[in-house]
C-alpha cells in the first residue's frame, strides 16, 4: 500500500506545571502482543488547559456503574497524585490517552470509542491532535488493517 508521513507541530497556549512539555508528546503505545519489537509512539499536540477529569468507572460494554447521572461527584481535579506540584495538562492527557488505548485492547469498545470516551470527560478549554500508530501486522484480527489513525478535537 501506500506509505505517508506525517509531521506535527504544536504551540503551548497555556503551560502548567515546573517545566514545559515539548510538543508534540511523544509516548509509547501499548502493544496488544508480547513482542516488545511491536512497540510504537503516538503523538500528542495539546493545547489547552484541564479544569477536572470525570473519573466515572465505565464498563467495557459503555454501561456506567456509578448511580449519579450527572457526574458531578466522579469529577477529580487533574494535578499530579505522586507529588504535591503540579504536572503539565500534557503529561496528564498523554497518561490518560495511553490508559484508554491499554483498556481498549480488552474491551468491546475499541480503540475509537475508548478515545472519544477520555477526551470527553476532560473539562477544560483545549484543543488536541492524537496520532496513533497502526497496529502491529503480527496481532491477528478480525477488523481490516489500518494504516494508523488521526484524532483531532477540541472542548
Amino acid at each position: 500500500g501506500k506509505q505517508w508521513s506525517v509531521t506535527l507541530h504544536a504551540s503551548v497556549l497555556h503551560m502548567r506545571g515546573n517545566q514545559a512539555v515539548a510538543q508534540p508528546a511523544s509516548f509509547p503505545i501499548p502493544s496488544t502482543s508480547n513482542d516488545s519489537q511491536d512497540a510504537q509512539n503516538g503523538a500528542l499536540c495539546w493545547n489547552g488547559e484541564c479544569y477536572t477529569y470525570n473519573k466515572m468507572d465505565v464498563m467495557g460494554d459503555g454501561i456506567s456503574t456509578e448511580c449519579n447521572s450527572d457526574g458531578i461527584g466522579n469529577m477529580v481535579e487533574l494535578i499530579s497524585t505522586t507529588t504535591s506540584e503540579e504536572q503539565s495538562d500534557t503529561i496528564l492527557v498523554t497518561d490518560l490517552v495511553q490508559e484508554a488505548i491499554a483498556r481498549s485492547h480488552h474491551s468491546d469498545v475499541g480503540e475509537h470509542g475508548a478515545i472519544a470516551e477520555v477526551m470527553s470527560r476532560i473539562h477544560g478549554e483545549f484543543s488536541f491532535i492524537l496520532f496513533v500508530p497502526s497496529a502491529s501486522p503480527k496481532i491477528k484480527s478480525t477488523s481490516p488493517s489500518r494504516s494508523g489513525c488521526i484524532y483531532y478535537g477540541r472542548d
